[in-house]
């Protein structure tokens, strides 16, 4: 009897606590986050920047704000986005893509983001990154393809697009010229495709540039019909020791061309180029009659 009436006691105190508290937090609006790992709060990372945002940022999502509310799976995307909407410089707007395609289009006036429904926009100024609504959460699945677990992954890419636009900095994929390469103009899909996945695109030429610009992530060297000088092997060493990316798409050279400099740059990570033409065996993925020119299926990560 002791014990009962020390348990029913505790009972009616935390009653006592937790209803007054409940009605408080009701009528002020106010949440505890509870969670092991603060689940449903920013990251002392995410609010030191915002706190020291001294520029005005946009969040365009691409579904209405009540759709996120009401679905308990997006409980955690739905409270970060209002935890980031309380921030001064911090600016949320949620649209419909079938009923507001006139602000669809203001945003992307080139057609150049292939935007769906659950998609992010973050602009700051002119700089604008999309962030494809299926990266917001990552999905498990058991055998028979169901959802088993879903982690939010949105506060990561957010933030990092937050800091990207304000910062006026997009990583950059630069194309060589000089060498009798076609250059950007040559890849103008290509291109399509890299400013929908947030890259920006130029042309490079290192016969009189100085070095490789800061805000290159890649240089491409795309179809040369000459090898490229000492001088540029020397920049673009200079580039890689900086942990620059290099991606090489050489294509057959009727003239009898001897690649040197390149040779040299694959040699110092164990690549070789062979003077051969590589030719597709399966019918169905080359074109009729032409087996050097492959069929490409593109597919989006």
């Amino acid at each position: 009897k002791k014990y009962t009436l020390m348990a029913w006691v505790m009972a009616l105190l935390v009653l006592a606590v937790a209803i007054p508290l409940n009605l408080l937090a009701e009528q002020l609006d106010i949440s505890w986050d509870l969670t092991p790992n603060k689940l449903y709060t920013l990251t002392d990372a995410t609010t030191n920047l915002l706190d020291s945002l001294d520029k005005q940022v946009d969040i365009y999502l691409a579904e209405p704000l009540e759709n996120i509310a009401a679905e308990p799976e997006t409980s955690a995307l739905y409270l970060a986005l209002l935890q980031y909407d309380s921030y001064d410089n911090i600016n949320l707007v949620t649209f419909d893509l079938e009923r507001e395609p006139e602000l669809a289009n203001s945003l992307n006036p080139d057609g150049v983001f292939n935007l769906s429904e659950g998609d992010f926009l973050i602009k700051c100024g002119d700089m604008v990154k999309r962030i494809p609504g299926k990266m917001i959460y990552q999905y498990e699945y058991n055998d028979a393809g169901d959802v088993t677990a879903a982690y939010f992954r949105g506060e990561n890419y957010i933030t990092g697009a937050i800091k990207t636009v304000s910062e006026g900095t997009m990583p950059g994929v630069y194309f060589l010229t000089g060498h009798g390469e076609a250059g950007k103009e040559g890849y103008s899909r290509l291109c399509t495709n890299l400013a929908n996945y947030n890259y920006t695109s130029a042309d490079l030429n290192l016969m009189t540039a100085d070095a490789v610009p800061e805000d290159c992530k890649i240089v491409l060297i795309a179809a040369p019909t000459t090898d490229i000088t000492e001088a540029e092997k020397e920049k673009l060493e200079a580039f890689l020791d900086k942990g620059g990316n290099i991606s090489f798409m050489m294509s057959p050279n009727e003239k009898p061309v001897r690649y040197k400099n390149i040779e040299d740059l694959m040699l110092e990570y164990c690549l070789a180029m062979r003077y051969d033409r590589v030719y597709e065996t399966d019918t169905s993925q080359h074109i009729s009659n032409d087996p050097y020119t492959f069929m490409v299926n593109l597919v989006s990560p």
